[in-house]
């Protein structure tokens, strides 16, 4: 979906190797006091001819703001803001609570879009006017999204593509299929496909650094004592799974922190191996007894059975799939029940599961906002159930502390206090792969987004 928006709805700015890059901001500058000052790329226009001015953008970031409007990411992306001004045509003064490190990180994330479409009921998924390369044609749910040219688009000579067709396929071998059939030009997350095998058939295969969270879940509301989650993180071969499902691509760590993530790793901070025995040993040390179907017991009668849903997308399937191999055979059971995506998100927001096997997208950026976020009890998507006032206080303090080394002890106390406890497991970092065939030329990779404003065919 982020793909689609972007190529309609642009973004204030990019992520790049190197941090981040203008993109309908011409610059941003900011006081510790939290103002932050954006200069608006003059120039640009939305696909219905009116003018991306400062107002524009202004309106955009309030539709969001506004809280009779659906938007789940509201209260982590612009819920710090308290106002905006508008100071002339092509400058705005975004005024934060408090001074935000990562303030302009998460802009990649928010799109701008026209007056026309920020009207009472408007459906933006049907609707959506942005300033972008390309315009909305047709929306079928669940099937595909029709994309045409922007004629008015302000990159000179921009769009190459007459149209783009966005199609839904889960199964990341059918997409293989499609691309070595040419009925599909490029695939998006393609990190579990036979990557050797699209090689072999002339396929472009685009890795892009593993930041992408792969997590496993506890409800802590249902399972509480931290002796058993403590067996959990034994039990699972973190590099059995990250090597299964995306090959030497993936990275396979302890604690939710990338590699590929320069700013923060701490030696200190606890880790967790797989020892199985061990396992055993603390589930036997906490009064849980094998019984004769090797499903371990306390004396009071509590089997270790967990209900564990998944969703229908293949590298999901095949986590739960092994870990709860994994989890068998140190005397868990987790019942794996498979559903549509949509609805197993909805089951793991809303605490109906015992434990869940879950993928973040993750950040390019060189900042852990998104690696904190996780345990804070007023994020929409807080799986855990978690409502840790110490880690919530950390998890501000990581977004407002100024200092380098403070905001490294920060993130110390915040992963110490998370692996201690044992909170979630991390099994490690996905990447995101794209396979394209190989006439297609021009695509801009930007962390796990695309744009296709520079795109074309080579025949």
């Amino acid at each position: 979906a982020v793909n689609y928006n972007m190529s309609v709805a642009e973004v204030l700015n990019l992520y790049s190797k190197d941090g981040l890059d203008p993109w309908l901001l011409e610059s941003w500058s900011a006081t510790p006091q939290g103002v932050f000052t954006w200069k608006v790329r003059r120039g640009v226009k939305f696909s219905d001819g009116t003018p991306l001015t400062a107002e524009a953008v202004k309106n955009s970031i309030e539709f969001l703001r506004d809280p009779r409007n659906e938007y789940p990411y509201r209260s982590y992306f612009v819920g710090k803001t308290d106002g905006i001004d508008v100071v002339d045509e092509s400058t705005l003064r975004v005024r934060n609570r408090t001074f935000d490190v990562e303030f302009m990180d998460r802009m990649p994330n928010v799109g701008i879009l026209a007056p026309a479409s920020l009207r009472p009921g408007v459906d933006l998924r049907r609707q959506a006017i942005g300033s972008g390369a390309y315009k909305l044609q047709t929306y079928t749910p669940g099937e595909r999204i029709v994309m045409t040219r922007n004629d008015a688009y302000w990159r000179p000579n921009e769009p190459y593509l007459d149209r783009i067709v966005f199609r839904a396929i889960p199964d990341e071998s059918v997409r293989l299929l499609e691309l070595e059939a040419g009925t599909a030009h490029l695939a998006i997350d393609m990190g579990a496909a036979d990557l050797r095998r699209a090689q072999q058939r002339g396929l472009r295969v685009y890795p892009q650094a593993p930041v992408g969270s792969m997590l496993f879940y506890f409800n802590l509301q249902k399972i509480r004592e931290r002796a058993v989650r403590e067996a959990v993180q034994y039990a699972i071969d973190r590099e059995a799974i990250v090597k299964a499902l995306y090959s030497t691509h993936g990275d396979s760590v302890s604690y939710n922190i990338p590699r590929a993530m320069k700013f923060f790793h701490d030696t200190s901070v606890p880790t967790y191996g797989f020892d199985p025995d061990r396992a055993r040993r603390i589930l036997e040390e906490a009064g849980y007894r094998a019984g004769g179907d090797g499903i371990r017991q306390n004396a009071s009668g509590q089997r270790l059975v967990w209900e564990m849903p998944s969703s229908s997308i293949a590298s999901t399937i095949a986590a739960s799939q092994m870990i709860a191999g994994m989890l068998r055979r140190v005397g868990i059971q987790a019942n794996i029940r498979i559903m549509d995506f949509r609805t197993y998100e909805a089951n793991a927001i809303n605490g109906n599961y015992d434990v869940a096997y879950y993928e973040w997208a993750g950040s390019s950026a060189d900042n852990p906002w998104h690696n904190t976020l996780v345990t804070y009890s007023q994020y929409a998507w807080k799986i855990p159930q978690i409502n840790d006032p110490v880690l919530d206080r950390l998890h501000i303090a990581n977004l407002t502390t100024l200092d380098r080394d403070a905001r490294k002890r920060v993130l110390r106390e915040y992963f110490t206090n998370v692996q201690r406890n044992a909170y979630y497991v991390t099994i490690g970092h996905k990447p995101y792969v794209f396979v394209a065939r190989p006439e297609v030329e021009g695509v801009g990779f930007y962390g796990n987004r695309l744009m296709f404003n520079g795109t074309w065919l080579n025949r």
